[in-house]
Parts: C-alpha cells; structure tokens; sequence
C-alpha cells in the first residue's frame, strides 16, 4: 500500500484503532456518509478483539454486581447479533452446575435466571430454568457428580470474534470507510486542530481530519500521550488468558464457579475442542506483550480437573490465547467487580476516547460514539444499524482473505480469517501451503516466505512451551 491508496487526506474522522470498537464506530460513521480512515498498527482484531470468550452474552455474571442496565443492553444486543448475522452468531445453551460447596446457593441462581430472562424482555435465545441433576449428567457426562446438588439451563450467545470484526470491516469498507491496516500512526495532535502522520508501507502521510477518535483499546493511553495528554491515564487494564483443551463438553457450555476465588468461568465447545477461561488479573506492563503464564494456565487445568473430575495432560491442551481488558481507571480492587460499561471522554470537541465496554455491546457503543461526533461536526444524527445485516461471504480461501478480508501475514489467516492455529496441530500441516500463496499474492521473495514460516513456527513453539512449564 502507498500513500496513493489514502484516497481522502482531509476526512471528516480518523479512527486509531482496528479492534471491534474502532470497526464498529467507522461502519456505524459511514453509514451515515460522513467519511472515515481508519488506521490499525497491526491486523484487524489483532488485540483484545480476537481473544475473547467467543461468547455474546447478556452478562448473567454482572447481575451480582447491580448492572442492570448493561446485562439489558447486552441482551438486546445480544438479540439483534443472532438475526443480523447468523452465519457468525449462534445460540449456545448452557448448564451452570451447583455444588454442594458453592457460594452461589440455588435459591441465588433461581433469582438471577429470572432476572436475566426479565431483562432480555421479549429478546431471549430461550428459557432459563432449574433442571434435575440428573439431567445434567445426562447432558455433559463428563461432568464431576460427586457433590452436585443442582443445575439450571440458561441461554446465551456464542459467535467467531475476530471473523465478525473482519466482515463488519468489510461492510464499513463497502459503506465508503478506508480501512488501512498495519499503519502506525506516529504523530498525532489535537489542538490547535486535529492532525495526524501514518506510517503507510513506510512512507509518512500527514491527514488532517476534523475529528480524532482514539479506540485504541488496550494502547489508549499510548495514543493519548502523543496528543500530549501523558498524565491522562484512563486504563485499567486486566489480563484474561484461555485454554483451548481437547472437548470436555458437547452440545452445552458450562458456567462454572472457581473454588479458589469463586470466579466465574466458561467451558465453551467451539467446533471440535473447548474453550476454556478466563482469568482477571490486574496488568501494568506492555499491551504488545501479553502471554498466557504458567500460574495462570495451573489455575484454569486445577478448576477443569475439579468440575470434570479428570487429569489434564499437557497434550490436553492445544491452545492458550491471552488479552487485555481496557478497563475504565478506578480505585475497585477487585478486578472482577471493575465496571464492564463503556465510558466515552470528549477531551475536546475535535478528540476523542472510548474505553471498557463488551464486545457484545458494540454496536450501542460505536451508535454512542457516532452520535457525539457527528454532533461535533454539525451534521445530524438519524437511522440505525440495529437491523443492518451482514452479508455471508464465500468460504474464507487464502487467495480471498488476501484479496479482500485485509490478510497480509501467514499468521492473519491462521489466527484470525480461520482458526487453525487454535486445533490440534495449530495449522502447522498446511503453513508452507498457505505461505507460499502469500508469497505469489504478495510478491514475496523466498527468504520473506521462508521468514514468514518461521515466524509462525516460534510463536506455536514458544506457546507450547509455556504449556510445559505450567507442570514444572
């Protein structure tokens, strides 16, 4: 890409930032014809928005905490995900065991299935409700009997995170959005008016667009520093790390209650294996540096052996993925009580950021964001995305990733346009196939091919690594 390919150095808005939230808010910007670059350092949905639960979920967790108001927007959400892309987002039923030594009573877990249905109002995925042990066991068999004292059946979401974010770039892309990917941006200020320098294939190009929207997730606070902003810090991040095991569970995820913090976590299957997490850990280092560590990965293996009554083996585990949670600064010290809202801050009329949120919610949250810009821009706000549906594409092919869904590294359509990295082998039978269509694609040299494969060989190696040292 060369700095011919920025069609329009003067757009009404420049979004930093690729994940969900930046993609939402350029789809949500142009649908309404107001013009937008969006520029990610990286791949789309190469941070936070790739390493999520797979889950698009009310929140029944959050009722404990008296967020009413987010798990109701998240089930709306919720709804009109399942009806706008249904090739993406499926209904996941799941059973939430009740041990005999569980904080959470019965009597807790009758209240919060009413409320959660209460909320959802007429948009459930289906019917919460108590069910006998029995049942239980006959669904998930795998699941520990000693002690279980009770279960419920509830209903929620389950969806492939970072192909939403790719086909939800490409309707912004359809929608006249300029989406450029692996472009830094190097330079950026706000007053005395909005400017700011790209890195494009190494050529640097100045944009001067009327309004800045900082939606850089977990490197929020990297993006506000350069505006001069470096006291500012509006994160809070926490770490979540996943395992992907070997199937534990077959038609019902699980939500379970860990023994050791009474942390709630999800079994999930996900197309031939389970996911499995996540932890909550505060986290002060860098965002380009996140890893699933070995206490971490001994914490969730401790909790699957104790619901599934089983031993877990290295080789059990064929995956682990981690990411930060952009949290909203604040002095809770217990991460897990931390407000999952988003929080929208106009730090002037021309610049802005939008931090926290679920990835479930991000339609409201890019609506909200929308509509403040375009109140900065003089430009009224009217319609809605709610029922916006996403077109299903052809089957993801390297050569159509490639040509069409933003892929430029081997490791972009193993991770994220398919997800082959995370099932038994981690894609390693087909990387010289793929790579070498990167290679004639792109005009790779073989020394680039070859780098390429060796690049994705040592993250697969350094991750299986870190697996083993959790049973050190």
């Amino acid at each position: 890409m060369t700095s011919l390919a920025v069609q329009n150095l003067n757009p009404d808005v420049l979004i930093i930032g690729g994940g969900i939230n930046g993609i939402g808010i350029a789809r949500e910007l142009a649908f309404r014809g107001v013009s937008v670059i969006l520029a990610e350092k990286n791949d789309l949905c190469s941070g936070t928005s790739s390493q999520s639960s797979k889950l698009v979920h009310g929140g029944i967790r959050y009722l404990e905490h008296g967020d009413f108001s987010l798990v109701a927007d998240a089930c709306r959400e919720r709804y009109f995900l399942t009806q706008v892309a249904p090739h993406l987002v499926s209904v996941q039923p799941f059973i939430l065991p009740i041990y005999r030594d569980d904080k959470r009573r019965p009597w807790m877990i009758r209240i919060g299935l009413f409320l959660y249905e209460l909320l959802a109002l007429h948009r459930g995925l289906g019917h919460n409700h108590m069910m006998k042990v029995s049942d239980a066991l006959l669904t998930e068999p795998l699941l520990r009997s000693e002690g279980l004292i009770g279960a419920a059946e509830y209903f929620d979401g389950k969806m492939d995170d970072a192909r939403l974010g790719i086909e939800l770039a490409m309707q912004a892309r359809s929608l006249g959005a300029q989406i450029l990917t692996y472009t830094p941006v190097v330079e950026c200020q706000s007053l005395p008016v909005p400017s700011a320098t790209l890195d494009i294939d190494g050529t640097l190009v100045t944009i001067n667009p009327k309004v800045i929207v900082n939606a850089g997730g977990p490197w929020a606070d990297q993006i506000l520093a350069m505006t001069g902003r470096q006291g500012d810090r509006i994160l809070r991040p926490t770490q979540g790390i996943h395992l992907v095991t070997r199937p534990l569970v077959s038609t019902h995820a699980l939500l379970i209650s860990a023994a050791s913090d009474n942390r709630v976590l999800f079994v999930i299957p996900h197309g031939g294996y389970s996911i499995v997490g996540t932890t909550d850990t505060p986290y002060s280092g860098d965002p380009n540096s996140v890893r699933a560590g070995a206490d971490d990965i001994r914490y969730l293996v401790s909790e699957i052996e104790r619901v599934f009554n089983i031993k877990i083996v290295p080789s059990d585990i064929y995956a682990t993925f981690a990411g930060l949670r952009p949290l909203v600064n604040s002095t809770q010290d217990n991460p897990a009580a931390m407000s999952r809202d988003h929080h929208l801050i106009r730090h002037t009329d021309t610049f802005f950021s939008i931090i926290g949120g679920k990835y479930t919610t991000f339609r409201s949250m890019s609506e909200d964001v929308a509509r403040a810009v375009m109140h900065s821009l003089g430009v009224p706000f009217s319609k809605s995305t709610r029922e916006l549906k996403l077109p299903q594409g052809p089957s993801p092919t390297v050569e159509y990733c490639i040509d069409y869904e933003f892929a430029r590294h081997v490791t972009d359509y193993l991770r994220r346009r398919t997800d082959a990295f995370f099932r038994q082998g981690n894609g390693l039978d087909i990387l010289e196939s793929v790579a070498r269509i990167f290679g004639e694609k792109l005009g790779w040299t073989e020394g680039q091919v070859a780098e390429e494969m060796k690049s994705y060989r040592d993250q697969v190696q350094l991750m299986h690594t870190e697996i083993e040292q959790a049973w050190e």
